[in-house]
């Protein structure tokens, strides 16, 4: 008991010095930086075989390997045996609405329903640049979204994505673990907010 009480006021020292010499470029702050490098890198990992693999190349083999195998996995069943289970609930009306193009308006609506403070995606713009610059660009955002719902072939830069990897818990025992995020570009947001 004694020594997590030692430990929780050396921990809150050690956050009372952070305040006062914060980023400035002190001793106490490289020490800061290395630990959290110490602790952001994979030193070891559990395999697919259960084998704990510590080679740095074993490891990056691994991960590609996981998410390789993700991605790649075939659907066990087909489209058909699924939809044949679905009923169809759109009449005439639902079915011509959906098939009409989103005019200028109904674009501009779905832009200002993102976020203005949404993070930029791989093309660099976020919502603040297409509020902004919408008088500018609002020709050419709504002639590609129109394409996207004519089923016109969009550039293969429109669908990329950034993907990063977060650890769900503190240690990373096996690649499970690891939460995907990814980051779309704004115009394909904005094409999902249609």
């Amino acid at each position: 008991m004694r020594a997590k009480q030692k430990e929780a006021f050396w921990r809150q020292k050690a956050n009372v010095k952070w305040i006062w010499d914060g980023d400035a470029n002190t001793n106490f702050f490289h020490e800061k930086a290395k630990e959290k490098v110490r602790r952001q890198q994979i030193t070891a990992i559990k395999g697919t075989d259960g084998e704990w693999v510590y080679d740095r190349k074993d490891i990056a083999t691994e991960a590609v390997s996981f998410f390789t195998k993700i991605y790649e996995e075939e659907a066990t069943c087909s489209q058909d045996k699924v939809l044949k289970h679905i009923p169809c609930l759109l009449d005439e009306g639902d079915n011509e609405m959906l098939s009409n193009l989103p005019g200028e308006e109904k674009i501009k609506e779905a832009i200002w329903s993102l976020s203005k403070e949404s993070a930029p995606g791989p093309d660099g713009f976020g919502g603040t640049f297409y509020r902004g610059c919408w008088d500018i660009i609002k020709k050419d955002v709504v002639l590609a979204v129109q394409e996207f719902f004519l089923g016109l072939p969009i550039p293969r830069s429109v669908g990329s994505a950034n993907m990063v990897l977060i650890p769900k818990k503190g240690v990373l025992l096996h690649l499970g673990i690891l939460g995907l995020f990814v980051f779309t570009p704004s115009l394909v947001r904005l094409i999902l907010a249609l």
